[in-house]
């Protein structure tokens, strides 16, 4: 099976790495830089082609009319809707697959649709960052939370907590005292992951994943993490995609949100856009910010900018 890989960025480079290890899979790799490109091709041993993506010539020397699936994962979303364009128009690539940031296209199904690009699935990094957050954000105390059956089954990784039922407790001993049926497929105690039995004793900062139903949730974690209280009021140092993504959404679970940003343009859009968030100009890092915001009185505090060190940085001072 042949895979083209429009854009050799890190994104491009991670995902060919990835391929390069799958049998049977030939990946071609197309972009404009070509340094990039030698990164790959020395690295990975992987076919590259010097181009762009939407260009049928280009297409056609990464072996386009023998491709099973284009990749689209540039910076650009422009180049990405094109390139699957050729594919489906010239090549008739069966599956295309594009990252695409920019909400005016992504909402629009009608342009995504399989009469017109036929890209399925569309990527959003910064929607899919900012829904990982907040399925976290939804399960207190998780370090992990995949969806399954479009988000009715949840597995999630909860840190015990020293308050917890479990804490200290066989997985016998923690069924004989609550009386349900919870079950936990692994363990993860340090570099160890256990498949439990119910002689197994957990011991408080373990992490412990099992599958959950989306209404049992909350219930759940206060019985494997200990005492919970609902979450109110959320600071988010980054007024980016992410950032504006996390509020509007916690907006409406009715939490007070306030977005610290550096970028006035950005605060312009972030007030225009959202209803009751609060927008501080400044720096996140800046602790007499931070106190005079009382970030010991947050219930969730989210360092999501652009900048890691900025992230970090912020996240200590909390």
């Amino acid at each position: 099976m042949r895979i083209i890989i429009i854009g050799a960025g890190e994104v491009g480079y991670h995902i060919s790495k990835f391929l390069s290890r799958e049998e049977g899979v030939e990946v071609v790799v197309v972009d404009t830089n070509k340094e990039q490109l030698g990164r790959i091709s020395e690295e990975l041993d992987i076919a590259v082609v010097e181009g762009e993506g939407g260009s049928p010539s280009v297409l056609k020397e990464a072996g386009a009319e023998k491709a099973s699936i284009l990749l689209a994962v540039t910076n650009s979303d422009e180049t990405n809707m094109i390139s699957c364009l050729v594919a489906k128009a010239l090549f008739n690539i069966p599956r295309k697959i594009a990252r695409i940031r920019n909400d005016e296209y992504y909402a629009n199904r009608l342009l995504l649709a399989r009469d017109n690009l036929d890209i399925n699935p569309v990527i959003n990094p910064e929607l899919e960052s900012a829904s990982a957050i907040l399925r976290i954000i939804d399960a207190p105390f998780a370090t992990d939370v995949e969806e399954f059956e479009g988000g009715m089954i949840k597995v999630i990784g909860f840190r015990v907590q020293k308050d917890s039922l479990l804490a200290g407790k066989t997985l016998q001993e923690f069924r004989e005292r609550i009386r349900e049926k919870v079950l936990i497929g692994i363990i993860q105690r340090e570099n160890s992951a256990i498949i439990p039995s119910g002689k197994d004793r957990i011991e408080e900062n373990d992490i412990v994943y099992l599958p959950v139903h989306r209404d049992h949730v909350h219930r759940t974690a206060a019985l494997i993490s200990g005492a919970l209280k609902p979450v109110r009021n959320m600071i988010i140092v980054g007024g980016g995609r992410i950032g504006f993504h996390v509020a509007r959404e916690m907006e409406k679970k009715d939490v007070t949100v306030k977005i610290i940003e550096k970028n006035p343009e950005r605060c312009k859009f972030l007030i225009k856009n959202l209803r009751r968030t609060v927008v501080l100009i400044g720096d996140g890092a800046d602790r007499g910010l931070l106190d005079e915001e009382n970030i010991s009185s947050m219930d969730v505090f989210a360092a999501i900018s652009n900048n890691e060190e900025l992230n970090i940085m912020s996240s200590l001072l909390a």
